[in-house]
């Protein structure tokens, strides 16, 4: 293990003659970092602002530290790859461009992104990887090895994304997840859910995506604190049913909203069902026309207000209702009923 200081303001991650020291400020011509080494960009890394470091092949660390750096330097990977396997401490007033990072550690290492976006975060390490600060990822977290701890930081991804049977944990402390993907198609996949823990904690699980296409959520049976669909489009659950603390759906717009349910699954709520609109129409139904999914609450009210039901089942002691609302076919459970407009351009129910 060795200590790799950069020196000579931009350049090539892979210039070792003229920007790789052993020492801060010290002359360069050492070798390479390696998986085994930790780098160092500080004060003496550059002297004048505007500076860009590019890792220009696939490129190794140990931890990575640019807290003490100076004149607001760019780093940019592009479509190379840098391997960390340590701690990592970014720099509030540095640019990242294009910055993906692949994690393969053993041991427990700290990740401070200080508020900076990743494109990718792969994990392939069977460490721990405990967030300092707040993460996002312009992407995405894909997780097939290790322990991913948000230790009580917000986590804005696109989406998460866990593979193949490795021992893999998801701590996800007291923050809010927020899911931004806009596109069709999968926001949280625990699909691969041999040997996954996920400890849900006090977090909020916020789905946010802006256009009206389909959002997958694969639960597998877990349970969740609390989730908030606040997007456009279908959301749709994907297998297994699960627990929820809270559940809210909409906000205060008019565009419709819809909610797909595993046929045959059950949908625990234990917390607080809230339904919030300004106008538009709540879609609810089965995946699978003519076999409905439960949504079971043990007790207080779960309802809606001019939705659409199809193919659902309310059970577990707490009353259902729906108002102002069609009955499409195959309900049980629910209590369809007709109110006159009171002109009220928004309506909660949290009970």
């Amino acid at each position: 293990m060795a200590d790799r200081f950069w020196v000579g303001n931009g350049g090539n991650w892979s210039d070792n003659t003229n920007h790789w020291s052993d020492s801060s400020g010290g002359s360069p011509g050492v070798s390479l970092p390696t998986s085994a080494d930790d780098v160092y960009f500080d004060a003496n890394s550059f002297d004048t602002s505007g500076q860009t470091v590019t890792v220009d092949g696939t490129a190794f660390c140990k931890d990575m530290n640019w807290a003490g750096v100076t004149d607001s330097p760019t780093f940019t990977v592009s479509a190379n790859q840098l391997n960390f396997y340590g701690n990592i401490v970014l720099n509030i007033t540095m640019t990242l461009t294009n910055f993906s990072l692949y994690w393969y550690g053993t041991s427990d290492v700290n990740l401070d992104l200080k508020g900076k976006a990743l494109n990718n975060f792969e994990m392939y390490g069977t460490g721990k990887v405990t967030l300092t600060s707040d993460f996002q990822s312009l992407n995405g977290i894909y997780m097939n090895a290790g322990t991913f701890d948000a230790n009580g930081y917000d986590v804005t991804i696109l989406k998460l994304y866990t593979t193949g049977t490795n021992t893999r944990q998801i701590d996800m402390g007291s923050g809010m997840w927020t899911l931004t993907s806009t596109g069709t198609g999968d926001v949280w996949n625990v699909d691969a859910n041999t040997n996954l823990t996920i400890n849900c904690e006090t977090s909020t699980i916020v789905v946010s995506g802006g256009t009206s296409n389909n959002k997958y959520f694969y639960e597998k049976g877990y349970t969740y604190y609390n989730i908030e669909f606040t997007g456009m489009g279908i959301l749709r659950f994907m297998g297994g049913g699960c627990t929820f603390n809270n559940f809210s759906v909409g906000v205060e717009d008019t565009n419709n909203r819809g909610l797909t349910f595993n046929a045959g699954d059950t949908y625990t709520i234990s917390g607080t069902w809230t339904h919030i609109r300004a106008g538009g129409t709540l879609s609810m139904q089965s995946d699978s026309s003519g076999t409905a999914f439960t949504l079971s609450k043990a007790s207080g009210l779960v309802k809606v207000v001019k939705a659409s039901i199809k193919d659902s089942t309310g059970s577990g002691g707490a009353t259902f209702s729906a108002v102002n609302s069609t009955n499409v076919s195959g309900n049980s459970g629910w209590v369809f009923s007709k109110l006159a407009s009171t002109g009220i351009i928004r309506l909660s129910s949290n009970f």
